[in-house]
């Protein structure tokens, strides 16, 4: 992405920062996965009998934040920046190229550009993500502020979206 009138994609290193708000804990809230429900929509126990994902591989919150599949932004309270959405509704697409491990990543947080970028950034959890899926041997927690995973760039979904973010000067 090429940055405009000071908007552009946003990025892994920041947004994870932010997503924790004022904490530093997995979650604004709290480590409790399960009180999730008053400050992010994730799989909850209306997810769970709306959508019906398998339970052998799917977990749920058990709270039940009123919306089976993405909510209206802002539906929850704000972490401690007053930012709202930042974990849970839909995961983030950043504007990184995916890379295996932070070794060489900029330090000033901007994109890191390196790599194979047909590979891309997801943070944040969606509202299919319980407090950890199943995900071949091993348990995969997306419901947290510093949840990185990859998909390849193309790939469409509406537990996907996108955050603009502004560079101030």
């Amino acid at each position: 992405m090429t940055p405009t009138g000071g908007r552009r994609g946003s990025t892994f290193a920041p947004e994870s920062k932010l997503g924790a708000g004022t904490t530093v804990t997995a979650r604004f809230w709290d480590e409790d996965a399960d009180r999730g429900c008053g400050y992010a929509n994730l799989y909850d126990r209306v997810g769970k009998r709306e959508n019906k994902f398998p339970t052998a591989i799917w977990s749920h919150h058990e709270c039940d934040d009123g919306y089976a599949q993405a909510a209206p932004v802002g539906s929850f309270v704000a972490n401690g920046f007053g930012v709202h959405d930042m974990l849970g509704n839909v995961e983030e697409w950043a504007e990184d190229c995916w890379n295996d491990s932070y070794k060489g990543a900029p330090r000033d947080g901007s994109a890191w550009w390196s790599s194979d970028c047909r590979v891309r950034v997801l943070r944040g959890g969606s509202w299919q993500d319980g407090p950890e899926i199943v995900e071949v041997f091993r348990l995969r927690d997306y419901a947290r502020a510093a949840s990185r995973q990859w998909l390849v760039a193309e790939y469409k979904s509406n537990s996907l979206g996108f955050r603009v973010a502004r560079t101030l000067d």
